[in-house]
């Protein structure tokens, strides 16, 4: 497992006083790119592209920094885990836990792939810079929300033969729920929380590191955002998760799963209407139905996803967008 050394500076002063052999970045973080370095500048990776990034890398066993959200995130650890270099990440966005975990997921332009690469070796956070960053630090929160959701389908795997137990990380991954829960007591003020929110995604990651895949941290939530990930390019992972963790909320509650502090996690999302009309600008509640119409139970991941017909599935998601939509 892959702990990263976490150094609290601004990003500017740390890229004119650190050199590295390549950069990789989104259109925003370009301007604070070394002119006339070794630069990629992603703003969308599908998995048919990435060997055209390997081309891009000038060297092996190099000195990479990666400075962006998931998209620049996940290329990078690719990148790194391919050429065994070393990967240094300054996060644009508190948002996803990919800074902290040792997988990374592409879209192949009918579902996301997702394989082991490597954790970043060290993460420069600029707490000044993340604050900026607004909405996609409440998405953040979300990402965390999906552990209430993928505790109960690991569950459900672990007691039909398909994963396997870990108390110790499951202790863990109620504690990190706990903390989600004090996160959205107070949704609205998340950017005068950074270091909480920072602390619950490298958790996340850590879980997922050391358990070896996301189960602990990722389940049926997942699987419906990826397909709204997939059909809309630049959709923010948060965003789709939103829709992915209310719904998988529901299918649980169906089947008399559900937990409190999955009640608890569905209650704040729904009433956290700063999201719900970021949500609304995002997408509408017919894009969303056409999209998840196609969902199917994913092969070697068992969840609640697995325990439903495509009818009573879609009748779901239906009662569910028009809450979100209403």
């Amino acid at each position: 497992m892959t702990t990263p050394r976490i150094l609290k500076e601004n990003a500017q002063h740390f890229l004119e006083t650190n050199e590295f052999d390549f950069y990789i970045g989104n259109p925003f973080s370009s301007r604070f790119i070394p002119e006339g370095a070794n630069s990629l500048i992603l703003t969308h990776t599908n998995y048919s592209d990435l060997p055209n990034l390997l081309r891009a890398m000038p060297s092996t066993n190099g000195r990479i920094l990666a400075f962006g959200a998931g998209s620049v995130i996940d290329p990078a650890k690719y990148i790194t885990k391919t050429t065994n270099s070393h990967l240094t990440v300054i996060p644009s966005a508190l948002s996803v836990n990919s800074f902290a975990t040792h997988r990374s997921s592409f879209f192949d332009g009918q579902s996301k792939k997702s394989f082991d690469t490597v954790a970043p070796h060290v993460l420069v956070l600029d707490y000044d810079l993340l604050k900026s960053a607004g909405i996609l630090n409440a998405l953040g929160v979300i990402e965390l929300a999906s552990t209430a959701t993928a505790q109960i389908d690991w569950l459900s795997a672990i007691e039909k033969g398909f994963e396997r137990t870990d108390v110790h990380i499951k202790e863990r991954a109620n504690v990190l729920i706990e903390k989600t829960i004090n996160l959205l007591n107070d949704y609205e003020n998340v950017s005068d929380k950074l270091e909480k929110l920072f602390e619950g995604l490298l958790e996340s990651g850590l879980l997922t590191q050391e358990y070896g895949n996301g189960r602990p941290v990722s389940g049926s939530e997942h699987i419906i955002s990826s397909y709204i990930e997939n059909q809309i390019i630049g959709c923010a992972h948060g965003a789709g998760l939103y829709v992915g963790i209310l719904i998988a909320a529901a299918l649980q509650k169906e089947h008399g799963k559900s937990t409190p502090q999955v009640e608890v996690v569905s209650s704040h999302l729904l009433g956290a209407q700063f999201v719900r009309e970021y949500i609304k600008q995002q997408f509408s509640e017919k894009i969303i139905q056409g999209i998840l119409s196609t969902v199917q139970p994913r092969m070697g991941k068992h969840t609640i996803i697995d325990d439903f017909s495509p009818e009573d599935f879609q009748l779901t998601v239906e009662k569910v967008c028009g809450t979100i939509f209403k």
